[in-house]
């Protein structure tokens, strides 16, 4: 089994890697490129056609493995219905990698790729722990749309920074693979595995300093892919933890993607308007460099894959025990995405100078009204920490080069 995984590992990363120099090549001949957005860390067009790569290398090594591998016959519904959603995810992604999607376009195409999978039976038949039993088809068909709505847009959401969705969707498919091994399920481990593969290969283009990137058509469709195999999990999972096992294992991109909303809901912005205030701009802004920022959410994604492994052999109330330090690090982010919204926090977002000239102007009981103190930050010592806006917009100018290009 070790030999087959291995394959399907260097075999995707080999197709992917070859794929995606001739994406690259066509994609520059060809001016398919895109400037740099006000919320992301490149300068210069970059192709962000890379998804193409990983589409052709996932398809053609499955149909492959299919055509070798007998016993796919009784899924032939399930596996047509993958397909055909599949493609039309792909399909949206690319149009709007071309030509921005109104959202509600976009969103209602996704949605329908999920009616698409809970025609083919490949959907919720129960929800543990929440609900053990078969569900009623209305409450199936809800869940099974707005998982795949969710999820899907989930790693397009984190694709901000070079290399973060790709690595975080490698070491999730490299969990999906475990799990899916350990549930007896060689051949979805297979295709897991041929997932990790084609995201290795692609990788090594896209990580830091990116080369191409993967546009909507790359980060919709794995993302499409991670909720498809989750899905298909719950099946082959007798863990009471249930639904939590996917979840965990989609970790940091689902995170990411329900602070966003608070986040934007918050603001009282639409939820899919753009901002620089996702995970990768926070660690960015703090001084991290854009390599070190990735890694450090590869390890934050990771302990959340690892988690997700051991609650399938470990009992419920020890795998929960063990989200304490998740919890940990979501509530860092939280506290400093949101403390804004709480007036007795903004003077730590001061330096500690203009604390105490402001806590002087209030002594002072407006003896000088016409004074204004800067919130600004300034340098302290050696480091510099200029505030997020200079560092994520003010170095970017938001015009477009060659063909338009949207993406969160």
């Amino acid at each position: 089994m070790e030999t087959w995984f291995a394959g399907a590992l260097i075999v995707g990363l080999t197709l992917a890697s070859a794929l995606t120099l001739i994406v690259k090549r066509t994609a520059l001949s060809r001016n398919w490129v895109g400037q740099a957005m006000p919320h992301h860390f490149h300068d210069g067009p970059v192709p962000r056609l890379g998804g193409i790569s990983i589409f052709f290398t996932v398809v053609i090594l499955v149909l492959a493995w299919m055509v070798f591998r007998s016993g796919w016959a009784s899924y032939t519904e399930q596996i047509l219905a993958v397909f055909v959603a599949g493609t039309l995810v792909f399909g949206v992604g690319l149009w709007d990698d071309f030509s921005p999607i109104p959202p509600f376009l976009k969103a209602s195409l996704e949605a329908f790729s999920g009616v698409i999978l809970y025609l083919g039976h490949v959907r919720f038949e129960a929800f543990p722990p929440i609900f053990s039993g078969p569900l009623p088809p209305a409450l199936s068909f809800c869940l099974t749309v707005a998982w795949v709505l969710g999820i899907t847009n989930s790693f397009n959401l984190i694709d901000g920074l070079d290399g973060l969705a790709t690595g975080s969707a490698l070491i999730s498919s490299t969990t999906l693979a475990v799990l899916f091994a350990l549930a007896g399920q060689i051949e979805l481990a297979l295709v897991s595995a041929i997932l990790a593969g084609a995201l290795l290969g692609f990788l090594k283009f896209n990580f830091s300093p990116a080369v191409i990137f993967l546009g909507d058509c790359g980060s919709l469709f794995i993302g499409f892919l991670m909720s498809t195999l989750g899905l298909v999990l719950l099946k082959f999972t007798p863990s009471p933890a249930g639904i939590l096992i996917p979840l965990l294992a989609f970790g940091l991109p689902v995170l990411d993607t329900i602070l966003a909303i608070v986040r934007r809901v918050l603001k009282k912005q639409p939820i899919y308007m753009p901002d620089c205030e996702h995970m990768h701009h926070k660690l960015v802004a703090s001084g991290l460099s854009v390599p070190g920022s990735a890694f450090a959410l590869y390890t934050i994604s990771a302990f959340f894959g690892a988690i997700s492994v051991l609650s399938v052999t470990m009992p419920t109330h020890l795998m929960l025990l063990s989200t304490l330090p998740l919890c940990c690090v979501a509530g860092c982010f939280v506290g400093f995405g949101y403390h804004k919204y709480v007036p007795e926090f903004h003077q730590l977002n001061k330096p500690i100078d203009l604390q105490i000239d402001a806590n002087s102007a209030h002594r002072e009981g407006g003896k000088n009204p016409n004074r204004r103190t800067s919130t600004r930050r300034t340098s302290v010592g050696k480091t510099n920490v200029p505030e997020l806006d200079e560092v994520l917009v003010g170095r970017h100018n938001s015009h477009r080069a060659g063909v338009a290009f949207s993406d969160d």
